[in-house]
């Protein structure tokens, strides 16, 4: 009897979790909204061609900390996810364009009706999110340097990949070590 109440109960729990998953994977991009020097005003986007700009867009991993933002120009970006009646959460970001004394990076100021572990950190952009970010808002009249990340190591091989290489190299490396010091053995019959 408590094995049948305890497979209930898993089963129970099972089925509102794929409920609950299915409910936050719904949500999508509905909307972008961008304030920042040179544009006229706010700038709202909602057709699907210029949403999926952002939705492709790989943001930031590489942390960064600028030596000072006090009077440094940058775009707000909100991104605003919906679940098909409403918007659920909106994703603040503050997008510093490259000058003369910085790269590109992005500063993840928040969100509303969500969390994230980057709130309030500073993330370096990869070459082509730059890219895009700096070719839209010329698009709409933003005044920004004409100048974007140049190419970096890290942008042109992922971290993760990195770390795997590193890691087989040293289980090689590992293993030839061991081979080496076992004493060799006889296999004559």
């Amino acid at each position: 009897m408590k094995a049948k109440q305890v497979s209930l109960i898993l089963l129970i729990v099972m089925v509102l979790s794929l409920l609950t998953m299915g409910r936050a994977q719904a949500k999508e991009l509905v909307k972008v909204t961008i304030a920042g020097p040179g544009l006229n005003g706010e700038i709202e986007l909602t057709d699907t061609e210029s949403l999926s700009v952002f939705r492709e867009l790989g943001f930031a991993d590489e942390i960064y900390q600028p030596k000072s933002v006090a009077n440094e120009p940058y775009f707000e970006i909100r991104m605003a996810l919906g679940d098909g009646t409403e918007i659920v959460a909106t994703g603040v970001y503050h997008y510093y364009p490259a000058s003369k004394q910085h790269p590109s990076y992005i500063y993840y100021a928040g969100a509303i009706n969500a969390w994230s572990s980057r709130d309030g950190q500073y993330f370096l952009l990869p070459e082509d999110t730059d890219r895009k970010l700096h070719d839209l808002l010329t698009k709409f009249g933003a005044s920004l340097p004409d100048k974007t990340n140049p190419p970096t190591a890290t942008s042109a091989l992922p971290l993760s990949l990195l770390w795997f290489i590193v890691g087989s190299v040293f289980c090689i490396i590992v293993g030839i070590m061991i081979r080496l010091k076992r004493p060799a053995m006889n296999t004559t019959c």
